[in-house]
């Protein structure tokens, strides 16, 4: 249990109004915050203001006017270890960083963006598409934003894709409206309306929004450990929220509550997996798969390559829900593998599926999702599978 929670939190740590006053003016006092500060001192400054929460919001905001969006978003990740006040209102102050980068963008016509920008339940992304929103009118352009950040973000070097439409959606999961709260139906409804006006008609940025926004309540559920939304799982039926939603929005639903349903069974793989056992057979397919995807997190073991233990745990499946397990485990191998080169792994892991017609297709579903590169991957999946039988 404590493994999971680890990785939940290393997922939502790896996730209106435009600011328009500046930190004397919203209670920081006396307090100077330079453009070397130094983050030894932000306890102090804010432990005996009169609002500390607020004090803490003004300081970060200051901090990103100063500094940038890398300086900030490090400072705050360590902040985030160190100050519980930081850490239980983390969202909302990454929502006010997303707003002030929204003012700045349009003062200065340039954003500033960190790798580090998803913590804190994507609140920056959250903050600065709504600001465009409200600010704008005008959803092609917070569409447009969203196209540009997830461009820059894969510059810097991160490896989360359409990350500003999800976490746009997992922004959105955190309501800042009071009457939503205890009603996850509602939460979601809100928040899909704000998926459906940036995304347009655009299927995969409307379908990672709407990813964002389960994978938030499936978060309320495991880890609001101060009850800020007053969310709590149906154990005897868990995925009873995902039967409310309209079918463009099921799978994507049943696919993040993975981690819901490794929580309940402690870890066990097989047990979670029998909660989509009564779903039909394509929902269940697909959510067994993603459900793998977050358990290979958990299974150390498949960071040495010995994949034989989740192998065999496929297999306690019924037979048309293994293929889709192993296919699962096979993606997240690729974390482990050389940059560039990171399906070559998951053919190893494939070659290791002692039933061969699972084995064939476990290596065609690698290669068939690499597209230009599918040639070459099933060339080096012959090459694997001749040395596997030496």
């Amino acid at each position: 249990m404590k493994k999971l929670q680890s990785v939940l939190i290393t997922i939502t740590i790896f996730a209106v109004g435009i600011v328009g006053l500046w930190v004397n003016e919203r209670g920081l006092g006396n307090a100077n915050v330079s453009n070397e500060p130094d983050e030894k001192i932000f306890p102090q400054i804010c432990e005996s203001n009169q609002n500390p929460i607020q004090c803490w919001d003004n300081l970060l905001v200051k901090m990103l006017e100063n500094n940038g969006a890398a300086y900030t978003f490090e400072r705050l990740a360590q902040l985030i270890e160190d100050v519980p006040m930081v850490k239980n209102n983390c969202h909302d102050y990454t929502h006010s960083l997303g707003e002030t980068a929204y003012r700045i963008m349009i003062s200065k016509e340039k954003l500033s963006l960190s790798s580090k920008t998803i913590i804190c339940n994507y609140g920056f992304y959250h903050g600065l598409a709504e600001t465009m929103l409200i600010d704008t009118g005008d959803p092609a352009q917070a569409n447009n934003l969203c196209a540009y950040i997830d461009k820059e973000l894969k510059r810097l070097g991160s490896d989360s894709k359409n990350s500003c439409f999800h976490g746009l959606g997992h922004g959105a999961a955190n309501p800042h409206d009071p009457r939503l709260y205890g009603d996850e139906l509602k939460i979601i409804k809100s928040a899909l309306e704000l998926c459906e006006a940036t995304a347009q008609m655009n299927i995969v940025n409307l379908h990672e929004c709407a990813g964002g926004v389960f994978k938030g309540i499936a978060i309320f559920y495991i880890e609001d450990e101060y009850d800020l939304y007053e969310l709590s799982v149906n154990e005897e039926d868990p995925l009873w929220l995902c039967s409310e939603q309209p079918d463009r929005y099921k799978q994507d639903c049943l696919n993040a509550m993975g981690p819901v349903l490794m929580w309940l069974a402690n870890e066990d793989f097989v047990k979670a997996a029998s909660y989509l056992y009564n779903l039909e057979d394509a929902y269940a397919r697909q959510a067994v798969r993603a459900l793998s995807v977050f358990a290979g997190l958990l299974a150390l073991d498949l960071k040495d390559g010995s994949y034989e233990k989740v192998i065999t745990i496929c297999h306690a499946l019924p037979s048309y829900l293994q293929l889709s397990c192993l296919g699962g485990f096979a993606q997240r191998v690729q974390e482990f593998g050389e940059p560039g080169k990171e399906y070559l792994v998951s053919l190893d892991f494939c070659s290791q599926v002692p039933i061969e017609s699972q084995r064939t297709a476990c290596r065609s579903s690698i290669c068939e999702s690499l597209g230009g590169e599918a040639e070459q991957c099933m060339k080096e999946a012959i090459v694997r599978l001749k040395k596997m039988q030496l």
